[in-house]
């Protein structure tokens, strides 16, 4: 994540963390991925419409924002088979701006924490 905010421990941007599950990387992977109401009334589109997902490398990823669905929906099976995502990975969403979403990835079995 950006340094400034592990460092201060604070952030200044509406953030969203959702726990990727089966629903989202396994079989049914053209499902939406929903996000929480109360997260989609304040920071996202009111309207279907395109948006972007940024990942930690800068790649842009286009996205459907289902507005009605609270979800992504077009574009987020690319991103989550792309970022090899599986069942208990922790997907952080934090506005960047209008339509735009950076993205972080927690894994949930970070092989690197581990000795070998």
């Amino acid at each position: 994540m950006d340094q400034n905010m592990q460092k201060n421990g604070t952030i200044h941007t509406p953030f969203n963390l959702r726990f990727t599950s089966h629903m989202v990387v396994g079989a049914a992977l053209g499902m939406t991925q929903g996000l929480p109401r109360e997260f989609c009334r304040n920071s996202m589109p009111r309207c279907d419409e395109m948006i972007t997902l940024v990942d930690e490398e800068g790649d842009e990823y286009p996205t459907v924002w289902l507005a009605r669905k609270d979800g992504l929906s077009g574009g987020w099976r690319g991103f989550a088979v792309t970022h090899g995502l599986v069942d208990g990975d922790v997907v952080v969403f934090q506005v960047i701006k209008h339509g735009v979403l950076k993205v972080y990835i927690i894994r949930a079995n970070d092989k690197s924490s581990k000795e070998t």
